[in-house]
């Protein structure tokens, strides 16, 4: 069917804006290369705090008191997660041994996803810092892979914020853990037909209770980052 002049300019149309939003959000991210083989985004009114040689990264706002943590955890070839089923498991491991323990911990989402190269999960939850009484949210996406010489690799990304400026951030929090790509090497299937451990997700547990516990140090760590934010990008 031919076009009428009408539909034409709006098809021009169509096809220019998509373009600019392209071009918009290219612009507001800067990919960070972590460690040699992983890219983090970095969106506008963030800054990296930490060095790109290795994990853990942090990512800060310049402005609201928000922060992106990410972490490697290497699992061994004797305790490969098997299955969706049980990651599952391992997963409600970590809201019964870590959401629910948190002062006020509340679950507000859990979900999972499996792209066949990689598989992980999404965990929404909210608490109050011990400290301060500051009620804060959180979301962490947990994502899986299998490397080739049979072994998993679990990257960790975590953001939280106050829960008064959640709502200004959570879009960039998202972006960051939507865009974060392992470039390495990996096998086309991330499951492998081996018998099932719980120690890798039992592990970010651990993790996560002792940056709870370390959060006066990082409060000052982030406090002088803050002080001296690096300059933005060209």
């Amino acid at each position: 069917m031919k076009l009428t002049t009408d539909n034409s300019s709006m098809m021009r149309f169509l096809i220019l804006s998509a373009l600019a939003l392209w071009a918009g959000t290219a612009v507001a991210n800067q990919l960070v290369r972590i460690a040699g083989d992983v890219d983090i985004a970095v969106p506008t009114d963030w800054y990296l705090a930490t060095d790109t040689a290795a994990f853990p990264v942090q990512l800060i706002h310049r402005s609201d008191s928000a922060e992106v943590l990410a972490f490697r955890s290497d699992i061994a070839k004797g305790d490969l997660i098997e299955d969706e089923h049980d990651l599952k498991k391992s997963v409600d491991l970590v809201i019964n041994e870590v959401i629910s323990t948190l002062p006020e911990g509340l679950l507000r989402v859990s979900t999972g996803f499996y792209d066949k190269y990689r598989t992980g999960f999404t965990l929404e939850f909210a608490s109050v810092d011990s400290l301060s009484g500051i009620a804060l949210e959180h979301s962490i996406k947990g994502i899986i892979y299998r490397l080739p010489d049979d072994r998993q690799v679990m990257f960790t990304v975590w953001g939280k914020s106050a829960a008064t400026t959640w709502p200004h951030v959570k879009g960039a929090v998202k972006r960051i853990q939507d865009e974060f790509a392992y470039r390495g090497k990996y096998e086309s299937e991330v499951f492998a037909d081996k018998s099932m451990s719980y120690w890798p997700l039992l592990l970010l547990a651990v993790g996560l209770i002792g940056l709870f516990l370390l959060r006066p140090g990082r409060r000052k760590a982030k406090a002088a980052a803050a002080a001296q934010p690096p300059e933005n990008p060209a």
